[in-house]
């Protein structure tokens, strides 16, 4: 399957103009780490495609975001093992939905439900049973019209409006609904397109306007359950000319594009105006691509519009809305043909009507909103260049950060990442619990950058150790910069452990800026609260990191100090300048919860060969890499070795390097060096 790491969301204001505050952020990764969340087409759940586990925050100068591991099927069987998890998703999110409320709802409306109802979650928990509505409300029904549509002011009069198409029962907690085709693919489990219901709803407030609405006749819910939904697609409201008198008359066909139609389930869409002395006729049909998923035989429901203009009072006099349904023959005849052309053969089900006097910003508002997810509206209405705003456009690269790891300077600040993982293995103690693969085309190993042995020896100054397994690969390459792998603290001990580390390393790095060493560096720290896994994972300039170990670190190990000590790292970032999500968040950010300098492997042809001792390589320069050879002219970017280690020694005393106590930055180690041996490995791209 493929895999990525995505961002999903962040606390900077969006484009509804509200945040999320970073406590929500962390809850919202706590809540789902464990399991992950299904990845939908566009928020509908009948198209399920993929899984996303939420697993870590990121924070950068003024913003912190959600971060998750996205992961694609690519065979027939992943897919079916994703459309298994999602099955069971949604089971147990209605079942944990269900329990505190379930006794007292099936108190209440027991007695009126068949052998068959179906339990769901739909904004309150609810039940699905034909004909539950007229055995539950059997007067309301009572005042339908003859399009099956019920005025808003006798809803209205026996219930009160929650929000996003449910209404409460004045005298009891149960809840109706507006009708299903209302939803996303017209399907009971789907949401609501609430933003066009919440809007219709709001127009009972003109005195100069009725409404009349469809309700569900098979749904009932518990109203003390209700909760809005919340939906992060962005849906903007219309922009576009008032000028109604002068529209061009006759019927006009817009249709998708190939990627519309896969991720919009949509193929076309016709519109159709028609003048009549003082009175425009507006009609739209969507015709839609992909069958309805609640049917049980292949059924397309196309939305249809229908609106009445008065030239003379500048309003919409009529305003209704329906569903147009096809079987599969009617649906392949119909895509032959116009909707003037076909007729009025279709099976309808009307779902609003608003008459009275209309503006026409509310016509254009409403009108937008009903058709949410249909991307040929905004072209018809001449919002071109705001869809095209939309479109995710590809971020250019200079060819030296196409080479270059991505690096961070001192004003930078540091970045910063805290990831949530499941309990491991139960094992007490200091030790590293992530390594780097490294591959070749005989072998693949486990390897860590020599410099470990630094932090492990720096630990040993303040009577401590870290165990290093033996069979680990050291490499070496030298260069600017320096991972610190992931370094687990378990057992009761915890907290000294914890703290102990923090000194060692704030030591070390003391130690190596007093020698001169300038270096970019990640480190991370993990520990166990409350039975998650907890990696604080930072990466800076060694002068930045000590400031912020100073001030920031060790980091509490309880569950709420812990998040506020969260939130202050939000704060401390924010005395940084922004840079432009420099560095990329996949330049950087590793799965396993770590950050990790990620250096950009040389792939033009090379030769190692050895020369007084020393092992040196040679690079077959392309004649049409005239970019790349002017940047190692001008020591923007450098080849650099890397090897694994087969022996280090210190030269004074012939001393294992690796054993013995003795730091190359610690110690006065001035009057010596460490000899190695080394098995030349790959060739990589360096700054200096």
């Amino acid at each position: 399957m493929d895999q990525e790491i995505i961002a999903l969301n962040s606390d900077r204001i969006n484009r509804y103009g509200f945040y999320f505050a970073l406590s929500d952020l962390e809850k919202s990764i706590k809540d789902s780490f464990d399991m992950g969340l299904p990845m939908c087409i566009g928020h509908d759940l009948h198209r399920a495609y993929g899984w996303v586990v939420p697993f870590a925050l990121y924070f950068e100068p003024h913003i912190t975001r959600v971060l998750g591991k996205k992961f694609v099927a690519t065979s027939v069987e992943e897919f079916r093992r994703f459309m298994k998890a999602h099955e069971h998703f949604l089971q147990s999110r209605y079942y944990e939905a269900w329990q505190p409320f379930q006794q007292p709802f099936i108190d209440l409306i027991g007695k009126q439900l068949s052998s068959s109802h179906m339990r769901v979650d739909i904004g309150c928990v609810s039940v699905y049973d034909p004909g539950i509505l007229q055995k539950a409300f059997p007067d309301l029904l009572a005042n339908k019209d003859g399009d099956g549509l019920l005025p808003l002011s006798v809803i209205l009069s026996k219930f009160t409006y929650l929000g996003q198409g449910i209404f409460k029962d004045k005298e009891s907690e149960l809840a109706i609904f507006a009708h299903s085709y209302f939803r996303r693919s017209q399907s009971l489990f789907n949401n609501f397109h609430f933003h066009f219901l919440d809007e219709l709803l709001a127009l009972g407030d003109y005195p100069d306007i009725s409404i009349k609405l469809c309700i569900s006749e098979d749904i009932i819910g518990y109203s003390p359950s209700y909760h809005e939904t919340m939906e992060l697609e962005y849906h903007w409201g219309p922009k576009f000319t008032d000028d109604i008198d002068n529209i061009k008359v006759g019927l006009t066909r817009y249709e998708c594009n190939d990627f519309e139609r896969a991720y919009y389930g949509i193929s076309r869409n016709e519109f159709y105006w028609k003048k009549d002395g003082n009175e425009v006729t507006f009609e739209m049909e969507e015709l839609r691509d992909n069958p309805s998923p609640f049917e049980t035989e292949e059924t397309y429901h196309c939305r249809y519009l229908h609106s009445i203009y008065k030239v003379d009072v500048k309003r919409f006099v009529h305003f209704d809305g329906a569903i147009r349904t096809y079987n599969i023959e009617t649906m392949l005849d119909r895509l032959d043909k116009t909707f003037l052309q076909f007729g009025r053969k279709a099976l309808y089900k009307k779902l609003f009507r608003i008459d009275g006097l209309l503006p026409l910003h509310l016509w254009k508002l409403l009108t937008t909103h009903y058709l949410q997810g249909n991307p040929l509206i905004y072209e018809y209405f001449g919002l071109d260049q705001d869809k095209e705003i939309e479109n995710m456009q590809p971020r250019e690269i200079s060819k030296v950060k196409e080479l270059l790891p991505y690096s961070i300077e001192k004003e930078d600040g540091i970045r910063l990442l805290v990831s949530y993982h499941s309990p491991g293995e139960d094992r007490e103690g200091r030790y590293i619990d992530c390594f780097d693969i490294m591959s070749n085309e005989s072998e693949t190993i486990e390897c860590l950058e020599n410099s470990i042995y630094e932090v492990k020896k720096s630990l040993q100054h303040v009577g401590e150790d870290l165990d290093i397994p033996k069979y680990i690969k050291m490499v070496k390459i030298d260069d600017r910069y320096w991972n610190i792998p992931s370094i687990m603290h378990a057992g009761p001990n915890t907290i000294q452990l914890l703290g102990r580390t923090v000194e060692a390393i704030r030591i070390l790095f003391e130690a190596m800026v007093k020698a001169g060493k300038d270096k970019d560096v990640t480190f991370t720290l993990g520990c166990k609260i409350n039975n998650r896994i907890i990696r604080v994972s930072s990466f800076g300039n060694i002068l930045r990191q000590i400031e912020w170990m100073k001030e920031n670190l060790p980091f509490p190990l309880e569950e709420d100090p812990f998040s506020e000590w969260a939130n202050r790292q939000r704060t401390y970032i924010e005395q940084f300048q922004a840079k432009s999500d420099d560095p990329l968040i996949t330049s950087i950010v590793q799965g396993d919860g770590v950050l990790f300098i990620k250096r950009k492997q040389i792939h033009l042809p090379y030769e190692f060969f050895e020369e007084q001792n020393e092992i040196k390589f040679r690079i077959k320069m392309p004649s049409d890499e005239d970019e790349l050879y002017s940047l190692i002219q001008q020591q923007k970017v450098r080849p650099k070795l890397m090897s694994i280690i087969k022996e280090a020694r210190w030269s004074d005393t012939d001393e294992d390097y690796y054993t013995s106590s003795r730091s190359k930055f610690i110690d006065n180690t001035k009057s010596t060096a460490v000899r190695i041996a080394i098995t030349p490995l790959a060739l990589y791209w360096s700054r200096d």
